[in-house]
């Protein structure tokens, strides 16, 4: 596989055959009011957030939030994702698996001029 972004379908243990952006910009034509992109290959890893997905999304420029999924294991990773043109990034195995909590990670955005909305 090359360096693009790609969906894999795990029902068909397969990777689907379309152009990653057009489908991207093709969700959004069609009424997407957000999107949420999973690289599943980080997570649970607790090691960083996909870099190389996180600037391809930015670059795309897309008129409805985006959020990114898999990968957060500290506020950094979180404070250098939300720094990019990304409207959110979830949270799972840093709340059940370190000593971090939602407050912990909403006090260090907001330190960083980040705010955070109460969920």
């Amino acid at each position: 596989q090359d360096e693009r972004p790609y969906v894999y379908d795990y029902r068909n243990n397969s990777i689907l055959k379309f152009d990653f952006p057009m489908h991207i910009k093709k969700i959004v034509e069609h009424g997407a009011g957000e999107i949420i992109i999973t690289s599943v290959h980080k997570d649970g890893s607790l090691n960083g957030f996909d870099d190389r997905m996180v600037e391809y999304l930015d670059q795309l420029n897309l008129s409805v939030p985006i959020i990114i999924s898999g990968g957060g294991g500290n506020p950094d990773h979180y404070l250098h994702v939300l720094s990019q043109n990304l409207s959110a990034a979830t949270g799972g195995s840093i709340f059940s698996l370190t000593e971090h909590t939602p407050q912990t990670l909403r006090q260090v955005c907001n330190i960083q001029g980040l705010p955070m909305r109460r969920g």
